[in-house]
């Protein structure tokens, strides 16, 4: 068998993370809602709020510096109920 040729396949298993809002450790404060975001450290996310679960605006962007992010979310006294997710965006 001249000519012939061995193929031979590496493969690299990668855990991927997808955005998290770890619940556990956000709470509210004086200054306003912290939010722990988790995700692969160099991932950017959108952080996005809603008042109805159907229509959402990005209200800042966060690059992930390590496995958790922190991130304070102003009140809005008129305001007296939120709900927020991540997007990741690269």
């Amino acid at each position: 068998m001249d000519g012939d040729k061995e193929l031979v396949a590496n493969f690299i298993e990668i855990e991927l993370q997808p955005p998290v809002i770890d619940v556990s450790q956000s709470c509210a404060t004086d200054d306003g809602f912290v939010i722990d975001a988790r995700g692969r450290p160099g991932s950017v996310f959108e952080i996005q709020v809603s008042t109805d679960l159907n229509n959402w605006s990005t209200i800042d962007v966060i690059t992930v510096t390590e496995e958790t992010q922190t991130w304070l979310a102003p009140l809005t006294p008129e305001v007296t109920q939120q709900y927020y997710r991540l997007l990741e965006v690269r």
